[in-house]
């Protein structure tokens, strides 16, 4: 079973969507297949607005939406670890913007112990 990788990046952010179909696509009908889908969100886009100017962070939803029409399935995790990315692994900083049951403080507890820190 193939596992296809649908998202973006930038500097602020890289959110994606993993997928699984029963039909088997390569790279270059992936691509066609998301090149069509972009083309009809801007056909549509074009009827209702005379324009199509959008970026790809603002199609990734429809995109996954319509994708899941063509058999796609998303991937969903049965076990994670998702922390607060900017906070450091050692210190108590971000106090005040995460929460106490954020991973990143599971994270801390053990690293800290596992290198004597506490």
């Amino acid at each position: 079973m193939k596992i296809y990788e649908l998202g973006y990046w930038s500097r602020d952010e890289s959110p994606k969507i993993l997928l699984t179909c029963d039909k088997e696509y390569t790279q270059e009908q992936f691509n066609d297949l998301v090149t069509d889908i972009i083309t009809d969100i801007g056909i549509k886009e074009i009827e209702k607005n005379g324009h199509f100017d959008s970026t790809f962070e603002h199609i990734l939803i429809p995109l996954y939406e319509t994708l899941q029409q063509y058999g796609f399935n998303e991937i969903k995790a049965n076990i994670k670890i998702k922390p607060f990315g900017w906070a450091s692994l050692i210190e108590y900083d971000w106090k005040y913007d995460i929460s106490e049951t954020d991973d990143i403080n599971i994270l801390r507890k053990l690293i800290r112990k596992k290198l004597n820190y506490e």
